[in-house]
């Protein structure tokens, strides 16, 4: 009886032992997540083409926004990153200008942003999360401006760096609602000419800064 006693003990806790390391990494992993996720949203005033030329009064264009976005947590801390196309819905018009040395008279820009955000997670007990953060974020601009009567094609970059605040809504086991703000500060070298007097620079950027307004559902593979 002592020898059988003796051998069930050691192999209790040798189970007992595997069982504990097969469990640690697993609650590691359980804290986790990453999700997928798939939005539309609207950018106001793309161009921003009256802090370009204070001579202006515009309409400005405004954008829709279709996306895609890869969330990464890992206790309080998360990575947000994504690929965001925006085309425009309305474009924009110079309605008065009081400059004549560049005579914009509209234009239409599209471009595709690259975000990455580094944060805090909250949590709203089993409601969802709230979660604030910063980072960068490229552009990549094509699009038209008509001046003096000719239209023009125009391509710009830039990086900048902005600010985001989110909350998601738990749905299923594995789903979100998520709404996001970020404002993102960005604004490309000249690229083109739309002087009136003939010139050899350059004067026309594209500013990308501006209010973005999410909506979309996050599926969380793991």
């Amino acid at each position: 009886m002592r020898n059988n006693r003796s051998r069930v003990v050691p192999r209790l806790l040798t189970a007992c032992c595997a069982i504990v390391v097969f469990l640690v990494p697993s609650s590691a992993r359980a804290q986790q997540y990453l999700g997928v996720g798939f939005h539309v949203g609207a950018h106001h005033d793309v161009g921003n083409m009256s802090s370009y030329n204070s001579g202006f009064e515009i309409e400005p264009q405004t954008s829709c926004i279709l996306g895609v976005s890869f969330k990464a947590n890992l206790d309080f801390l998360f990575l947000r990153t994504g690929v965001d196309i925006a085309f425009p819905l309305t474009g924009g018009d110079v309605l008065e200008n009081s400059d004549p040395t560049d005579p914009v008279e509209k234009y239409s820009i599209s471009y595709t942003g690259l975000p990455l955000f580094l944060g805090i997670n909250f949590p709203v007990f089993d409601i969802g999360e709230f979660y604030l953060g910063g980072g960068i974020a490229y552009f990549l601009a094509t699009g038209t401006v008509t001046h003096g009567g000719t239209e023009d094609d125009i391509s710009a970059s830039a990086l900048g760096f902005g600010f985001i605040a989110g909350m998601q809504l738990r749905l299923t086991a594995a789903t979100r609602l998520y709404m996001e703000w970020e404002y993102i500060d960005a604004r490309s070298g000249a690229t083109m000419n739309t002087s009136a007097a003939p010139a050899t620079w350059d004067n026309l950027y594209i500013d990308f800064t501006g209010h973005r307004i999410l909506l979309g559902i996050m599926y969380y593979a793991m």
